[in-house]
């Protein structure tokens, strides 16, 4: 109750929900944008795919120390461990569903002289817009997670720096 009154609890609140936010923003961004790069182009996707899968099944927590040395114990450390557990179900949603775009929507837009911008833009994508909002809300509960994780490991403020210095105060 106190730490209601005083504005203590709010504030870590605040400064918990703006690292998910920009985590997430991040992922949301780079997630799509280069699902829909991977997916559109096949030769890309064929390129990248086993680092986007090596890297999607390498657990989140063997980078915290990685990140920590680059970043250090601050708030784009937190970012940088949100946006790595966020942006890889984002990425792979959306580049399959980019890549299994509607075959006969394509050829219908081919047959009616589509170039390849236009039908990139105005078919596939639309097409995949069902698995890029799938995939966003996945990445979207995956961050929330992320953001646990990385208040309780780098905990120098939010929430997770609050239960820190209480804890380290047997409170």
């Amino acid at each position: 109750i106190e730490m209601w009154a005083d504005g203590t609890l709010l504030w870590a609140l605040w400064e918990s929900l703006a690292v998910l936010g920009a985590g997430f923003g991040l992922a949301a961004t780079s997630g799509v944008f280069f699902g829909i790069l991977l997916g559109g182009y096949p030769f890309m996707g064929r390129v990248f795919s086993p680092f986007v899968t090596a890297m999607n099944s390498t657990p989140g927590a063997a980078f915290i120390p990685l990140i920590i040395v680059w970043f250090g114990l601050y708030t784009e450390a937190k970012i940088v461990l949100v946006w790595q557990a966020a942006v890889f179900p984002i990425l792979i949603s959306t580049a399959s569903g980019v890549a299994n775009a509607n075959r006969d929507l394509i050829e219908m837009a081919q047959s009616f002289g589509a170039n390849r911008r236009r039908l990139f833009w105005q078919v596939m994508v639309p097409d995949a817009l069902p698995a890029i909002l799938s995939g966003l809300r996945i990445g979207a509960a995956i961050a929330i997670v992320g953001t646990v994780i990385a208040e309780l490991t780098m905990a120098q403020s939010g929430l997770g720096g609050l239960m820190i210095t209480a804890g380290n105060r047997f409170q």
